[in-house]
């Protein structure tokens, strides 16, 4: 092997080089998967628990209600979510998930993908973590949306619009450029699906076929989801029986729900970012500008022009009736008028500015 001379390391030592490394992870076909904790409220079908999952690929969340913690619950929500990712064509092939797992669970996972378990006590490692925080945030702010006389025992069937209004904002790994939602199910249509307040309180049309002669012609209820299978038709649930009822028809009352106002501070903050831009294309005019040469003379002697532009303001000396331009008046306190009646004025200090009033009286 040759020597390195001291020439060379001179040469080596602090060299810039463009060159550029590129390497490739392959993280298609993966998922993540865990559960939540247990909701609050018990639902009406028995749910507690969701188990979320998410796609890597498509950075896609997918969520399935599940009663317990049991094997039999828990293998029943992950074959759901997986027929969710193979009706959209996606095939698994890898399965990360946390220790806390069933043999049974493991042993149909080994049976459809290859399965691997994040290092113990190490939450960061798994990507459904990360998911069920941003699920979690995401669905409690709906949860305040709702009408006040919302069932919370109905929270389970909120979930489908839940997900795609949380996939919507979250952007896909693979095209960045796209959302998750579009990545795994296609554009969304927002003129055949239309996305109302969730948990609004709602007047649902009843067709003339389902009503009586004298029945209203419509039912309370509230706004749960958009149906992904008709056109511009929702689904709500009814006040009175608490069934699910499918409509095309229906009056959303969501007058809680009010557009944010512009307060004065944003009002102050937005002049200010005008004013900013109008200041700065200013200063990019050159020294020919007759407009920036009269901003630079205003600005280097600002009483110039300033007899032109006296205001009209009321004398400052009492009993003075005259408007006398300011900054100096007409007269001074020797020309102060004579009183009437005899009436002597004793000069005292103002004690507002304003006060025309004299504040003691001598009669002569």
């Amino acid at each position: 092997m040759p020597e390195s001379k001291q020439q060379d390391l001179k040469a080596a030592v602090n060299k810039k080089e463009n060159d550029i490394f590129v390497r490739v992870w392959e993280m298609k076909h993966t998922v993540y998967s865990d559960q939540t904790g247990k909701f609050p409220v018990r639902s009406k079908a028995g749910n507690q628990y969701q188990m979320i999952m998410v796609h890597v690929d498509s950075n896609a969340v997918l969520a399935e209600p599940m009663k317990n913690r049991t094997d039999g619950e828990m293998t029943r929500a992950y074959l759901c979510l997986l027929d969710r990712l193979k009706t959209a064509g996606f095939v698994v092939k890898k399965h990360i998930l946390d220790n806390e797992c069933s043999a049974e669970l493991k042993r149909l996972i080994k049976e459809t993908c290859k399965l691997q378990l994040v290092p113990p006590g190490n939450h960061r490692a798994n990507l459904a973590e990360v998911a069920i925080k941003a699920f979690k945030q995401h669905f409690l702010s709906i949860l305040a949306g709702t009408a006040p006389d919302f069932p919370w025992s109905a929270w389970d069937h909120l979930l489908p619009q839940v997900l795609i209004t949380l996939n919507l904002l979250r952007a896909s790994h693979a095209t960045p450029t796209i959302s998750a939602h579009a990545h795994l199910c296609g554009h969304h249509d927002y003129n055949a699906m239309p996305l109302l307040p969730i948990g609004a309180s709602a007047e649902i049309h009843v067709k003339t076929g389902d009503r009586k002669s004298w029945d209203f012609h419509s039912q309370p209820g509230w706004y749960l989801y958009t149906s992904e299978d008709h056109y511009r038709t929702h689904a709500f649930l009814m006040k009175n029986s608490r069934s699910i009822r499918l409509s095309d028809t229906a009056v959303l009352q969501k007058d809680h729900i009010v557009n944010p106002t512009v307060t004065a501070a944003d009002a102050i903050v937005h002049a200010t970012a005008k004013l900013a831009a109008a200041a700065g294309l200013l200063t990019k005019r050159t020294k020919t500008d007759p407009d920036m040469n009269d901003l630079r003379s205003r600005s280097s002697n600002p009483w110039q022009n300033a007899t032109r532009y006296k205001p009209r303001l009321p004398c400052q000396f009492r009993g003075c009736r005259k408007t006398c331009a300011m900054p100096t008046p007409t007269h001074g306190p020797s020309q102060e008028p004579e009183p009437e009646n005899s009436l002597q004025f004793r000069p005292t200090p103002l004690s507002h500015p304003a006060s025309t009033r004299p504040q003691s009286i001598v009669r002569g």
